[in-house]
């Protein structure tokens, strides 16, 4: 019976490699030798992994680097990675080296997540569409031929699977067994997939490089592969329909993670222009509004006026409002007609003649100063409310900006932020704006749910609710039926659960 070694690398680890490594050792093959080689963690790995490894090292910088170290250090015949958040199943090692048969050069290990929140249900329905697909990678394969194809790239940070992978293509078969890992995914959170997805991207671009023109690559990468093809190539369309609502969820969170990494690729040659515009001047948002008080119509908000209304039952009379950035200031004026009292503020002089023109025209009193929200004119908790719409996304690091306003807010109000959802046809479009120059708004940024809540919990609030509202796709229907689709649109997705991930702007409401 030939050993196998199972190489596993970790980074406070300290969770999972328990369970990870007793997994291993509870296989129906016995010939195994288990190697841990952690990147120099800082909690309890290292004491877990020496308790129950064959064998400890410690080695840097990455997971590559980490696996070829344990190669090096191994005695098997046979080479096998494990993560170190993966248990395998009793007969994975068995059937791996059952089916490495002479035609063969490398085994696919099926993979599952587990978890008990709904959304590692729906990453559990996703990942298997990927199993033997370019988007996998071999995980058992005879050391001479890992030493033959020089092990992991080390100047690959990510993707050094896909790579390695690829190499070991081009030199013989691969085949996938029965048998499963399970992937533990029990902490989930789609903020933090997003994120971590986010920070692969840039080095994606040094794996591209390596491979550029083949294939494979090409799909790995490539939206149409991701984002429909993988789903549906081999009758693989039949679990979409018999899932639906997981097919519906994995498709909202794969399209995050694709926006994500189109604006990777754009913002990759946009810093010249992000460095020269993150200052908001008075001169950009005076050319906005230098219009607006010849405008035929006076166009309120509803939406947020609906939100602003609903955090006092329905009865804002006497409350003290503030709009910062009012702009047209028919937002504060439609509160103060409703009895609010009214205060806008705004750092454009000609937003300031405009709220004064819609104020005189609609005969509606409201407090109006001309002030810049880096340097608010008040000193003392005054208001019941305040809000902003279309502004806390031109500065880089808004915190200071909202805990001076939560400052003025009196105990209990409320405050109120509304910018650009990050998921939206807008985001790429203004991004390739940006970049060439031409976005009228100067430089901007946009939020997801999951980045809102860090901003709350920064503030030290509670979050009343979310909102989503408007649909940048309605914008592109015919004008003759567009405020029928409208309605529809506000009467039915716009009140429903899934409008702050879908819609183009998004509203969190927090509780001092």
């Amino acid at each position: 019976m030939q050993k196998v070694s199972v190489i596993i690398p970790t980074k406070n680890s300290g969770k999972t490699i328990r369970k990870c490594i007793l997994a291993i050792k509870k296989q129906s093959y016995s010939a195994i030798e288990i190697i841990v080689v952690d990147n120099f963690s800082t909690d309890n790995t290292l004491a877990i992994a020496k308790k129950y490894a064959d064998k400890v090292f410690s080695a840097a910088p990455e997971r590559s680097a980490q696996r070829n170290y344990g190669v090096q250090k191994c005695t098997g015949a046979f080479v096998m990675f494990v993560d170190s958040d993966m248990y395998v199943s009793r007969n994975v090692i068995k059937e791996c080296v059952e089916g490495l048969t002479k035609e063969y050069i490398g085994i696919y290990i099926p993979e599952k997540i587990l978890g008990n929140s709904f959304w590692a249900e729906v990453r559990n329905f996703e990942r298997g569409f990927y199993n033997s697909t370019c988007v996998d990678a071999a995980r058992f394969l005879r050391k001479k031929d890992f030493e033959k194809l020089g092990g992991f790239d080390e100047n690959l940070r990510v993707a050094e699977d896909w790579d390695f992978d690829r190499r070991l293509r081009m030199i013989g078969k691969t085949k996938e067994i029965y048998a499963h890992v399970f992937h533990d995914e029990s902490s989930f959170a789609i903020n933090k997939y997003i994120g971590k997805k986010r920070s692969y991207f840039d080095d994606l671009q040094i794996y591209q490089k390596k491979w550029v023109g083949h294939p494979e690559v090409k799909k790995q990468m490539g939206m149409w592969y991701r984002m429909v093809w993988v789903f549906i190539e081999n009758n693989k369309w039949r679990r979409l329909f018999r899932h639906p609502i997981l097919s519906v969820a994995m498709l909202l969170l794969r399209t995050m993670v694709g926006f994500e990494f189109l604006l990777s690729k754009i913002k990759l040659n946009n810093n010249q222009l992000v460095e020269m515009s993150k200052n908001p001047t008075s001169k950009t948002w005076d050319a906005q509004w230098k219009h607006y008080n010849l405008a035929p119509f006076f166009k309120p908000n509803h939406k947020v006026i609906q939100e602003i209304v609903r955090c006092f039952d329905g009865d804002v009379e006497n409350k003290k409002i503030l709009e910062i950035g009012a702009g047209s200031g028919c937002d504060i004026l439609s509160l103060s007609k409703r009895g609010a009292c009214g205060y806008a503020l705004d750092f454009s002089s000609e937003s300031v003649k405009t709220m004064r023109y819609w104020s005189k025209k609609t005969k509606t009193n409201i407090i109006i100063k001309q002030g810049d929200i880096r340097e608010l004119p008040y000193d003392k908790p005054l208001f019941d409310m305040i809000y902003s719409v279309g502004l806390m996304e031109h500065f880089e690091d808004p915190i200071p900006l909202l805990q001076k306003q939560l400052s003025l807010l009196k105990m209990g109000g409320l405050l109120l932020i509304d910018v650009p959802q990050k998921y939206s046809l807008y985001t790429i479009a203004k991004h390739i704006r940006m970049r060439l120059g031409t976005h009228p708004f100067g430089w901007e940024t946009e939020y997801s749910l999951g980045e809102l809540r860090k901003i709350s919990e920064k503030l030290n609030t509670k979050i009343v609710r979310f909102y989503g509202r408007d649909l940048d796709i309605i914008q592109k229907i015919p004008i003759q039926i567009r405020p029928q689709i409208n309605t529809i649109y506000q009467k039915t997705v716009e009140n429903s659960c899934i409008s702050p991930y879908i819609s183009l702007s998004i509203g969190m409401i927090v509780k001092k």
